[in-house]
């Protein structure tokens, strides 16, 4: 019963914080997406589309829909990292995550590289 209590103290924790964090990697990433393909790429994708482009109300539908989505998918985040970092404590007395807010504790090249091996470790997690 106490992990049970933990948990939801360090869900309350990591919230609003993941919240926080979680949405403007999300943000970043579709904002920066949107940009190259549909303003620095579109002279060059013009001619390239498969499809007509849908009427507007039925896009902006699909794009209430989408951020409706990202953000179950940020609480989805939010949830498995909180219970999984909590259940790698208890059993083995410390996190195997990292965090660090020294830049200079890890080289540089580190950075990209523990993003990849993140996304590649998400992405086992949820094919298996």
């Amino acid at each position: 019963m106490e992990f049970i209590g933990q948990y939801f103290a360090d869900l309350t924790n990591n919230l609003l914080p993941g919240i926080r964090i979680e949405g403007m990697r999300y943000l970043i990433g579709t904002v920066g997406v949107f940009l190259v393909t549909w303003v620095f790429l579109k002279p060059i994708l013009r001619n390239r589309l498969i499809r007509k482009r849908p009427p507007r109300k039925f896009l902006n539908r699909q794009v209430v829909r989408e951020v409706k989505n990202s953000f179950v998918t940020i609480l989805v985040f939010i949830l498995a990292y909180t219970f999984v970092e909590l259940s790698l404590h208890e059993i083995f007395g410390q996190s195997v995550f990292r965090k660090y807010t020294d830049i200079n504790a890890y080289p540089v090249w580190w950075i990209p590289v523990s993003i990849l091996l993140f996304a590649i470790g998400l992405d086992t997690w949820f094919y298996w």
